[in-house]
């Protein structure tokens, strides 16, 4: 097992989408394709979380983005200041398996509330901060915000 990173800045690997990326598998799914929109988003990233859990530390986020693009989820794997070789095999498997894709890495900008994570399609950051506690989690961190 590797040790945390000595970094100053808090960091983390995550998965983060915006409610409007979320919506259309909520829509496609067969689970929540009968309720309105952001709803069936929140309900879908719910649903991720708990099949998640029992593979090891996870959370759950309402975020906002700067700009225009509103608000989404994050779901955080394992620990903060945790290199991905350092987070439980079975749990990364399971989410790459379940989001067909590796989570980015989530740096603290600063010492402000606002966190950055590489962008998906472009070479710029995300910037992102938390609306509030977690909304699901099996893990304490033991930081302050």
């Amino acid at each position: 097992m590797s040790h945390p990173r000595k970094n100053k800045n808090q960091t983390f690997w995550a998965y983060i989408y915006t409610i409007e990326e979320i919506i259309p598998y909520a829509q496609n799914s067969h689970l929540f394709a009968n309720q309105p929109p952001e709803y069936a988003a929140h309900m879908l990233a719910d649903y991720v979380y708990y099949r998640l859990k029992p593979h090891g530390p996870v959370r759950l986020y309402i975020v906002g983005y700067e700009g225009r693009k509103g608000h989404g989820m994050m779901l955080t794997l394992g620990y903060p200041n945790q290199d991905l070789d350092a987070v439980p095999l079975r749990l990364l498997r399971r989410a790459i398996r379940l989001f067909r894709a590796r989570p980015r890495i989530v740096i603290q900008d600063g010492k402000s509330h606002w966190y950055k994570s590489p962008a998906v399609d472009e070479n710029r950051f995300d910037k992102i901060r938390f609306e509030d506690r977690p909304e699901r989690k099996n893990c304490s961190w033991g930081l302050a915000r």
